[in-house]
């Protein structure tokens, strides 16, 4: 057990839970809930031989909308790779264990004895933070209780996907203060842990510039070009995780 109970300096007033908080105290009915309920079912492929390096990634509608090229290229990389997602959902849907079979996500990574996870979620959470309906810490402690199920599960590298700012202006505003949370989350947790268990992938400064990777001026979704990028941006931070470059 990776967990400890004393938070970060950097995060006082910022979070107010303590890092093993449990986050299935939050209510778990959907429709009492601010993050609300889901309206598509959940994705799930495995790929890869046998004997590959497993991995998890847990995902969104932009993970989802990959279908099964993702797992299909990280088999390819030599990966047995485990893929879920499901459109709409943030890492309360996950954490409270609504999509796959009330299980959260350290007993997601924990059944497919996985070694790196990617987290590639917060999407949504920018969006229900941009609506009003949660706060920021709300939000944080949220990523909080998900990095660390993941990280309790996993012996490698906990990637957590940070979300572009390519919606409307509040969106993107809310998706910066995404952003802050994890860096400073995943600065405070490995300086905590006194060594590297979390990675940062910042998808908002991978994808400048790229327009055509989206679907239009204030859509977050991804043209069949953005597709392909978000995949090897996913199968690259893996590899390098893989090869042991980033410590984890």
């Amino acid at each position: 057990m990776k967990t400890t109970t004393m938070i970060a300096p950097a995060l006082a007033g910022l979070i107010s839970m303590s890092w093993a908080m449990d986050a299935r105290a939050d209510h778990v009915d959907c429709s009492a809930s601010p993050w609300g309920c889901l309206r598509f079912g959940a994705w799930f492929a495995e790929r890869g031989p046998a004997q590959g390096e497993r991995v998890t990634v847990i995902g969104d509608s932009l993970v989802q909308l990959l279908s099964d090229a993702l797992a299909d290229q990280l088999a390819t990389t030599g990966f047995h790779a485990f893929t879920y997602a499901a459109g709409g959902s943030s890492y309360w849907h996950w954490n409270v264990g609504l999509i796959v079979h009330g299980q959260d996500i350290g007993q997601i990574v924990s059944a497919n004895a996985s070694k790196h996870v990617v987290l590639a979620l917060g999407a949504n959470d920018a969006g229900v933070l941009a609506s009003g309906r949660v706060t920021l810490n709300d939000v944080a402690n949220q990523i909080l209780w998900g990095m660390t199920r993941a990280d309790d599960s996993s012996s490698g590298c906990v990637i957590l996907v940070q979300p572009a700012s390519h919606g409307s202006a509040a969106y993107n505003q809310a998706a910066a203060r995404v952003r802050d949370v994890i860096t400073l989350l995943v600065t405070a947790r490995n300086n905590d842990l006194g060594s590297k268990h979390f990675v940062l992938a910042d998808w908002n400064a991978y994808s400048q510039g790229h327009e055509d990777w989206f679907d239009g001026p204030q859509n977050i979704h991804h043209t069949e070009t953005g597709k392909l990028n978000y995949r090897n941006f996913i199968t690259i931070h893996l590899a390098v995780a893989h090869n042991g470059a980033f410590g984890c």
